[in-house]
């Protein structure tokens, strides 16, 4: 059977859907793109490096030279899929996860804006390579030692985009939501917010990585009842998720991507709810019992199942 997923989502799965992937990192610097193969005529002119070259660079002893490397590989494989599969070819990628755990945070924020880029689109054969050299769990321990605004928003939508693919989902389950709600949703919602603290939303502020990380959610409570179950025994993520929902209400702000992909997780989390809790069978209409009412009075089926299932549980105490 189908799996549940978003309704539309067979027909938006492109790579210009925002729904679908994070949005990519932007250019390091306004301009045309980088060309591998232009040089300029003049005898004397600088030359571009080739991509085996700058590859190669991400290897050398100086972190400069380190950094300089993967913020040049995240501007050339902006919009640039074929540079993006030769990164790949080139064994490119296993050294950008790896650089990932590099101490000096110019090293790992700009390995980790190209990998950004490099697992945008629909190419699944990057973002399976990611995922193949423990790029999830190195993601995971960045986010950990994080605590800057922006490079927690390149490593959520890292993680954004690896979450459009199926094989890719449930990796991000088993080893990444505990850090997006412990360290992402819930003390950057403002759910737990003192009274006497600011009165402005908390969640404003970290609206773009609270967005990627709520469209990463989103995207893996798609997949199995597994992934839903995990999410749902997280302690403080559905309240949290409310809260953000509530307070974008009370500003007049709802139409949003961060109220979107708030939203669609809640219902996501709501799917089969009373099949998928554990020992959900007492909630279930006895088989064999009563013979089911003829005619119009049977009840239509719903996605729901049998409705006394459903109030019986939801009125538990």
């Amino acid at each position: 059977s189908r799996s549940f997923d978003d309704p539309l989502a067979d027909d938006m799965r492109s790579e210009h859907d925002a729904y679908y992937w994070a949005p990519l990192a932007q250019q390091e610097r306004a301009g045309s793109m980088a060309s591998l193969h232009s040089s300029r005529k003049e005898p004397m002119a600088w030359r571009q490096p080739e991509l085996p070259e700058v590859i190669a660079m991400l290897n050398y002893k100086l972190d400069a030279v380190k950094a300089n490397a993967a913020a040049y590989l995240q501007h050339l494989s902006y919009r640039n899929d074929k540079l993006k599969t030769e990164v790949r070819r080139l064994k490119g990628i296993p050294v950008l996860v790896e650089m990932l755990d590099h101490p000096k945070k110019e090293v790992h924020h700009a390995a980790c804006g190209a990998l950004k880029n490099i697992a945008y689109g629909r190419d699944a054969d990057n973002k399976k390579a990611i995922k193949n050299c423990d790029g999830v769990p190195s993601l995971v321990r960045l986010l950990r030692k994080a605590r800057d605004m922006d490079l927690n928003e390149v490593i959520t939508g890292t993680l954004w985009n690896l979450s459009s693919h199926d094989a890719v989902k449930m990796e991000i389950v088993d080893h990444a939501v505990p850090a997006l709600c412990d360290e992402v949703i819930i003390p950057h919602s403002g759910w737990d917010q003192e009274p006497n603290e600011d009165s402005k939303p908390r969640h404003v502020e970290w609206q773009g990585v609270l967005t990627n990380t709520a469209g990463c959610l989103r995207n893996v409570s798609s997949e199995k009842k597994e992934a839903r179950q995990k999410l749902r025994e997280c302690s403080g993520l559905v309240d949290s998720l409310m809260h953000i929902v509530q307070s974008e209400i009370d500003q007049k702000d709802v139409d949003s991507k961060l109220v979107e992909n708030c939203v669609c997780l809640l219902r996501n989390l709501s799917f089969q709810v009373h099949r998928e809790i554990p020992d959900a069978a007492r909630f279930q209409d006895p088989v064999g019992g009563l013979s089911a009412p003829t005619g119009s009075s049977q009840p239509k089926a719903s996605c729901f199942g049998s409705k006394k299932g459903k109030e019986d549980w939801f009125t538990r105490g």
